[in-house]
Parts: C-alpha cells; structure tokens; sequence
C-alpha cells in the first residue's frame, strides 16, 4: 500500500487503534466531521490549516474530559494522558499517509491544562507515583532476621554466598536510590 508506514513496534500500533475507535471516531461523530483529516502537504489553505488546528486543540481538551484516570486516588486524567491520544490519533493518521498541521497551539493548550491541573490538585500532581528506595530501617529489619527459616527452597544463613549477595543487593539499592521495579 503506498504511503502506508509499519510501525516500530507492533504494540504501538494495536494501542493506537484501540485509541482510535475509543476516541477519535466518537470525537468526529460529535463534531460532525470526516473520520481522516486532509493532508497538510496537499495544499489546503489558510483557513483549511486553521481548522485542524482548531480540530485538534478541540480533540484534545475532549479527550481530556472523557478520560477516565488512571488509578481511583485521582479524580481527573493528567493532562499528558489526553495529549498521549492525540499523538496516537496523528500516528494513525500518518500510517495512513496523511501528514497533519504542525500545531504550536497544542503545545501551549497542554501547558495550560498543565497549569489548571495543578491548581485544582495541588502542586504535586503531576508528580509520577513510584514507590520509594528501600530505607535503612528496611536494610535493618531484613538484618533481623533469624538464622535457619526456608526462603524460597534454601535455608536462612547471613554467612552462605547467596545471602550475602542479597544483602549487598539491597544495599546497594538503598544507596542508589533504586526501586523495586528498576532492580527486577
């Protein structure tokens, strides 16, 4: 197929049509308008440009309100989330073939939401939630613990090499500042 463009990664492509049906064709019924937007390279004019720009600032605030959020402590999808749909909207656009107006509105819709965001929920909100390092108190309880109980099929000795690698796991997670999900 002409024009047509295989995604990096496979999953890329799956999530982003998943996204499509989710979002934009919705989105387009409510507007009333066509499902592809015209390509930007084709020639349209001024006022063409002026209304996928609209289109997507549009779609994108749209998506914002409908998107649910991620875990059940927040009461509104991040900002980032909506724009991540917008860009998986232009990526299946473009696999059709069809580039689409560079948009510096977009930019600054998303720094205003960004903005608004953080005024309704505080100045952390925008803060990734991770898990933090072990502490020192987590290296001691572990340190505590007695000789001779079974973790995971071998039995418990500080002085056996397996479990002195362990210990020297945990502590250098402790020092790095690393997480749970970076080590495994």
């Amino acid at each position: 197929m002409l024009g047509h463009r295989r995604p990096r990664d496979p999953y890329t492509a799956h999530t982003d049509l998943l996204s499509w049906k989710k979002y934009w064709i919705p989105f387009v019924a409510f507007m009333g308008t066509k499902l592809w937007l015209p390509d930007a390279t084709a020639g349209c004019g001024q006022s063409c440009l002026r209304r996928e720009v609209f289109l997507l600032c549009a779609f994108f605030m749209w998506v914002h309100q409908h998107m649910k959020p991620r875990s059940r402590q927040n009461t509104q999808a991040r900002p980032s989330s909506a724009m991540n749909v917008v860009g998986s909207m232009r990526r299946t656009q473009g696999r059709a073939g069809i580039t689409l107006v560079s948009s510096k509105l977009l930019g600054l819709a998303l720094k205003g939401m960004e903005r608004r965001y953080v005024e309704v929920h505080g100045p952390d909100a925008l803060k990734p939630e991770r898990k933090n390092p072990y502490s020192k108190a987590d290296i001691e309880a572990l340190r505590a613990l007695s000789y001779g109980f079974n973790v995971g099929g071998r039995i418990f000795d500080w002085e056996a090499a397996y479990f002195v690698a362990w210990e020297a796991a945990f502590a250098l997670t402790r020092f790095e500042g690393l997480r749970k999900a970076e080590v495994t």
